[in-house]
């Protein structure tokens, strides 16, 4: 669920913050940044530019993603492709709850802090 207007937002680290892992943090953490990662990657020894705008919508489950990749041509001027697609946010219990009712069974899930991936992952059965 989207943060209300008007309630204060706890940065990471803050004790009133969702800790990693809970149903509520991605959510909550990537609501209140609209730019995220961005980095400079080399190939083929030319620099490229990758950065992200996520814009909510408002019922604070979906969002549309914006990936920009800048990239110099042969004279140096940056030159811009941009792909777009809309994601759904959803809880570990909303995600759970999708999955067993799709039939799926004996589902857990593993935390990124166990298997070193950046997001939670759920592991169910198909009959």
């Amino acid at each position: 669920m989207a943060r209300p207007p008007g309630e204060p937002f706890h940065p990471p680290g803050h004790p009133l913050a969702p800790q990693p892992g809970s149903p509520d943090h991605a959510r909550t953490a990537c609501h209140d940044q609209p730019v995220h990662r961005s980095r400079t990657a080399g190939r083929d020894g030319l620099r490229s530019v990758i950065f992200q705008l996520w814009h909510w919508h408002e019922d604070g489950e979906r969002y549309d993603l914006e990936l920009f990749h800048l990239t110099p041509d042969a004279t140096g001027h940056w030159q811009t492709d941009i792909r777009r697609s809309t994601y759904w946010a959803l809880t570990q219990s909303q995600l759970t709850a999708l999955a067993s009712e799709a039939g799926f069974t004996t589902s857990h899930w593993q935390l990124p802090a166990r298997m070193g991936f950046f997001q939670p992952l759920l592991i169910a059965r198909a009959p």
